[in-house]
């Protein structure tokens, strides 16, 4: 059988601030790479071409850096949640996946 990375993590961030999501390092970069939110779709690029979510919270809330991680602007309560990262070689396999559980401290 094949190998998949798994990576899970517990993130905290605080309410007004930015945070990095980082994915798995990869031995060699990945062809098609995908962020959801609690199966939500967030960004994804594909050959290098960045495409991020329309239905995004508020303007600009994300950027999807090409070494996959993901960054949140201006984080809110209502960020907290469960971030899956997966991504692909151009042939299709499965290189891994990645869950981040944010949990977001503050007033809002």
């Amino acid at each position: 059988g094949s190998y998949i990375c798994s990576l899970v993590l517990l993130m905290h961030g605080h309410t007004g601030n930015q945070i990095i999501l980082s994915a798995p390092k990869y031995s060699t970069k990945p062809f098609y790479l995908i962020w959801t939110k609690n199966s939500t779709f967030i960004a994804e690029y594909l050959n290098n071409n960045i495409t991020l979510s329309t239905k995004q919270p508020e303007p600009n809330k994300y950027y999807l850096f090409l070494n996959g991680s993901l960054k949140i602007n201006r984080l809110k309560k209502m960020d907290a949640g469960n971030y899956e990262v997966k991504a692909y070689k151009e042939n299709g396999i499965h290189l891994s996946d990645g869950l981040i559980t944010l949990q977001v401290d503050g007033e809002f």
